[in-house]
Order: C-alpha cells, then structure tokens, then sequence
C-alpha cells in the first residue's frame, strides 16, 4: 500500500511541480491544484511524492548535497582519469571557478520540491475530510520538509548567517506559496531567510510532538534535530544545548556501537543511529556508490577521498584507512583512489537511503555548543563519546579553551565526513579553505571572505525573473 501511495504521490507531484524558467508556471493538466488536492488521501499522497521528489535528481539529496560542501572543502577530489563534461564541471566547482550554467538542475530542482511542498501545506486547511491528527501529521511533516530545503538553498546559494553582524545581505527567494506564471519575486535577507525555516521548525514540532519515531519521515525529534543544525549556524549556542538534550533524552535513537559501525552503512534498515534518511527505493539507475567507485559493474570512481582527511585518522580508526576501515583504496587506470563505504553497492541493488540527520552530529552540536559556552567539562564528555566509539584506542582529549573548540570542529571533520558539511563548517567559523593535497596549484585555496564560497544563481533563472539579483562577481 505504501509503495502505491508513494508513486501516485509521485505522478501527482510531478505535474505540480513542473517548472518553467526560474520559479513555477501553472501546470498544463486537466486536473487543476485545488481539484487534484481535494481530500486528505490526495494531500498525503502528494506529501509522499514530495518525499520522493528530494531522491529524484542526482543534484540534490541523492548526489551534488553529499559531496558538494566536502569537494571546495578539502574531503573530496575527482579522479584525474575522467574527463567527461560532467567531471570537468565538478572540478571548476572544486576550484572555486563555477559559472552560472552549473548550478540550474540543482537551484531548480530545490525550487521543484519547495513547490511540491509548499502546495501540500497550503491545501491542508481546505480539505473537508480527515481528523485533526491526520491533518496536523501531515502539515507537520510538510513544514519540516520544507525548512529542510529552504536550509539547504540558503547554504549553497547565500553567504553563512554571520557575513553581516546582523545577517542583512543578500539571501534566497524565500517561498511559501508558489508564485504565479508572471511574477517576479526578489531575494530576501540571510535573516528573513532564517526566521522562516525556524518558525517552520518549530510549527513542526508542535505539530509532530506524540507521534511515532520513523527516520523516514520527519518527526519531532529529527525536526529538534534540524533546528539545532540551523541555531548552530547562528551561533545560537543555549538553543542548541536545549534542542539537543532532546532529541538525546527522546530515545528515539542509540549511537550504534564501534563494532556496528561498519555495518551500519552497509544496510539501509540497520541505520539505528538515522533521525532522518531520505528513501531511496523508488529509484534504480543511479547511486552513490556509482560516483565512489562501489558498484560492481563499475568500479572507476568519479569521486576519491583525498590525504587531507585521510591524514586525520589515527590507525584503530574505524572511519579511517586500513583493514576494515570505512575508506578503501582503489587503483583505477594507475591511479590510486579512496573510496568511501558510507555509499555502498546496496545487497538488493536499489540505491543507497541518503541520511540527512545522524545522532552523532548531535552529540557534536552539543560539545560545540558547550566550548563556546565556556563549559569544557561536558563539551569534553560528548566530544569524547565521538571519539572513543570510533577508536576505543584513543587518548581521550583533556583540552580546553580554542584548542578543545578545535579539537572539537576537526573531529566533526572526521565523523561527518563525505556527508555534506565541510565547507559550511569552516565558513561559519570565517575560516580559509586550504587543501594540502593539492598544494601549489593556483585553485587549491580560497581566503575568507569570498564571493566564491556560494554557488552563482543559474542564468536561466536571472533571465526569467528581473527581480533577482545575481551574487557577486559571477
């Protein structure tokens, strides 16, 4: 029955949210929005094909949002064999060098599942059937969907929160509703932008608060989780503290063990550690593992983990190289690559769920909330939890002060790695981009602040609405 749901929900998603330009034309279909959304079973349907709608394009969830911020962070390289359009696109985005006509599948593929989203949030209050719960289940889910996409556009397309002292400069075109076929919608600020995926967030919560846990959809606690992704990112340290004692204290979730932690990646279903993964089974053309080198039908990788994070792991690692370890070498026309195994060859040959929310990032918002409260002792313990499951050999850290804080930020390096977070992390700390492995070449490093450290707004966008405003020197 699910399955069934989820592709209807899928169909009808599909032609509500095509799009023509930079933002949504009115569909051409017999069946209008307000017709197709008339009851609470269409409703959910087209929330379930929202869901869908974010593992539909390899530019989004199921692919660029992966490796995006770890390729111009320093995590991720491209094999130097490969030479096709799309590789060689990939490495002018490492290099800091990308154009406008990058960026168009995935600004417009974002827009696409906001659309979606945004025509299930607003048909909620106008469908004559369904209880309450079922209403404020979905509207719940819905929200936090949508905070999650408007999150993600304001990483990729805009400067970090704190560019400004009061986060003024430019933003994303903030949607609530879709626009219609001729008009022109403007950008708003960081802050504007901020203040909307919050209060989605905490709608959301309220909205979800008693129902049950299920990673693949949004719940409570991963809504919990993702608002203390985003008060991390503005410095909003107490908030984050509040939000993370919750989703630890919820129980909906348990650290998996160091001996499970390979396993974990390797079965979708024993994720125990996901607050929220997104599904991916309704798709069977395209993984991750294609890109890593995982397949066996095909073992050249697109992308290779590179020394400069590899270096960071102590031997004993588990998320390291070596034996057993979560980053494998392998030799692809004589060059030596590194694959990671978070993206494995699934045993049923559907592609990979994608995780969006882990309980080990919480931990690690936790301790950074804590050090940047001046409260070592418990930034320490939840550091220390992290590092100790995944090499029970290690020393424990027994520092305080900005080296605790970096101690801190270089092992949500090492644990999040491959999994979308690098190069937000070092610019919300204002930090430079500097790359090792690739030392001397004139593209390897980037010095904040930079015009550079955001995506440019495609081209056909800027052509179709006059009110946008493109972000500097692209």
């Amino acid at each position: 029955m699910k399955s069934t749901r989820l592709y209807f929900g899928l169909l009808l998603v599909l032609c509500l949210a095509s799009c023509d330009g930079f933002l949504y034309q009115e569909p051409t279909t017999e069946i209008s929005r307000t017709e197709a959304l008339s009851d609470i079973e269409s409703v959910e349907s087209s929330l379930y094909g929202a869901y869908n709608l974010t593992m539909r394009s390899r530019n989004t969830y199921r692919g660029f949002l992966t490796y995006y911020a770890d390729l111009t962070g320093g995590n991720v390289t491209i094999n130097p064999g490969l030479t096709t359009e799309a590789e060689t696109e990939l490495r002018r985005i490492e290099a800091f060098n990308s154009i406008p006509d990058l960026t168009v599948e995935s600004y417009t593929d974002l827009y696409a599942i906001l659309n979606a989203v945004n025509n299930v949030i607003n048909a909620v209050p106008t469908v004559p059937d369904g209880t309450q719960a079922q209403k404020d289940r979905v509207l719940g889910q819905a929200l936090g969907l949508r905070a999650l996409v408007q999150f993600d556009l304001v990483r990729l397309f805009a400067q970090p929160y704190n560019y400004t002292d009061d986060a003024s400069h430019v933003g994303i075109v903030v949607l609530t509703e879709s626009p219609s076929p001729d008009e022109e919608v403007s950008r708003s600020t960081v802050l504007n932008a901020y203040e909307q995926i919050v209060d989605d967030l905490e709608r959301s919560i309220d909205l979800l608060e008693g129902e049950p846990f299920d990673p693949v959809f949004v719940s409570a606690v991963s809504a919990q989780a993702l608002l203390a992704r985003v008060r991390l990112y503005q410095g909003e340290w107490s908030r984050v503290v509040t939000l993370c004692n919750a989703v630890i204290e919820s129980g909906a979730t348990d650290l998996a063990p160091t001996d499970d932690m390979q396993e974990m990646w390797q079965n979708d279903y024993l994720r125990n550690e996901y607050l929220l993964r997104l599904d991916g089974s309704g798709y069977a053309t395209y993984t991750l593992s294609s890109d890593w080198g995982n397949r066996a039908s095909d073992s050249s990788p697109v992308l290779s983990a590179t020394s400069d994070i590899i270096d960071l792991y102590d031997d004993g690692d588990v998320r390291g190289l070596g034996g057993d370890g979560l980053i494998r070498p392998t030799v692809d026309e004589g060059d030596t690559l590194f694959s990671t195994q978070k993206y494995p060859e699934p045993t049923t040959q559907e592609p990979n769920d994608i995780g969006v929310l882990r309980l080990s990032e919480v931990y690690l918002n936790r301790a950074e909330a804590y050090a940047n409260l001046n409260r070592p002792d418990p930034a320490r313990e939840d550091l220390n939890t992290i590092r100790l499951r995944a090499n029970p050999d290690a020393d424990p850290v027994n520092a305080s002060g900005d080296a605790l804080l970096e101690a801190i930020l270089e092992e949500r390096r090492r644990e999040l790695a491959f999994e979308g977070h690098l190069l937000f992390d070092r610019t919300r700390y204002k930090e430079d981009v500097t790359r090792q492995y690739c030392a001397g070449e004139p593209s390897c490093n980037e010095a904040y602040p930079s015009p550079r450290f955001v995506l440019p707004i495609p081209r056909d966008a800027m052509n179709a609405n006059d009110a946008l405003r493109q972000n500097d020197e692209y």
